[in-house]
């Protein structure tokens, strides 16, 4: 079995929990950017917040609009743009496993299913299934995190 520190194998496992909601935020966001775009255009200018003053600072009113919309979409598309690729990474570790380890960590994690079910659906007990989470989710430490979560990573080093 893979050893891995008791602190990349805590958050392996909330990168799984933590899965479907934030695919639940990327189509959020998603939806956000499109609000943006259907955002009327830009709104009639209002001479009365025009500072008047020695400072002969000239506002610009539908100018600062239009580059707060653009500055707010990319906000939006980088923000997309991290969370695909982190649920990409937690994807690509959840396919580097073996079919029972997928099975059980995906019908736990992401189906939320209880042990009983799991343990039915794999035709193993609830305690090897538990066991084979415990080497699935090593596994996934590994691939998201590499060899600094490994606690013998020397092996690696002298290669």
């Amino acid at each position: 079995m893979i050893e891995v520190k008791e602190k990349y194998y805590k958050m392996a496992e909330k990168a799984l929990k933590y899965y479907h909601l934030l695919r639940a935020n990327i189509d959020n966001l998603e939806d956000e950017l499109l609000e943006v775009d259907l955002e009327l255009g830009a709104k009639a200018i209002d001479y009365s917040r025009e500072k008047i003053g020695q400072t002969f600072k000239i506002n610009h009113p539908v100018e600062e609009e239009v580059i707060h919309r653009v500055e707010k979409k990319d906000m939006i598309q980088r923000q997309i743009d991290f969370l695909n690729n982190k649920l990409a990474r937690v994807d690509r570790a959840l396919e580097s496993l073996d079919e029972v380890e997928q099975k059980v960590i995906i019908s736990r994690y992401l189906k939320g299913r209880p042990w009983y079910k799991i343990a039915y659906e794999v035709s193993y007990n609830e305690r090897w299934c538990k066991e084979v989470r415990k080497r699935g989710i090593s596994k996934v430490a590994v691939a998201l995190y590499g060899n600094t979560a490994l606690i013998e990573h020397e092996f690696l080093d002298a290669m």
